[in-house]
């Protein structure tokens, strides 16, 4: 991934015509959107190679008539994120994880 690639967590996914949308928040906290189509996506990391609702993106922007494009986009595993979420939560000693409390 590069470094100038935005990043944003999947909102929701049509997966019978697969297409969905991409947000996050502005510096100011406004909402942004980007249109995702499958075409678009160079990897998801989910076993089911399914993108699931609530992954974290890494993509590109493209500009459109219509609105922002995300191109060049890879989806993280919600699986691979929690297990993450868990060994840092381990690491501040938040979680019996490895014995810490």
């Amino acid at each position: 991934m590069e470094s100038k690639q935005k990043f944003g967590i999947l909102s929701n996914w049509d997966e019978v015509r697969g297409f969905g949308f991409i947000v996050n928040r502005n510096p100011d906290g406004t909402r942004r959107s980007w249109f995702v189509h499958c075409t678009r996506i160079q990897r998801i990391e989910d076993e089911s190679g399914i993108p699931q609702v609530g992954a974290h993106c890494y993509f590109d922007e493209e500009a459109n008539t219509r609105g922002p494009l995300a191109v060049n986009v890879t989806i993280r595993s919600l699986a691979a994120l929690k297990v993450e979420k868990a060994a840092l939560e381990a690491l501040a000693g938040k979680s019996s994880v490895g014995g810490a409390r």
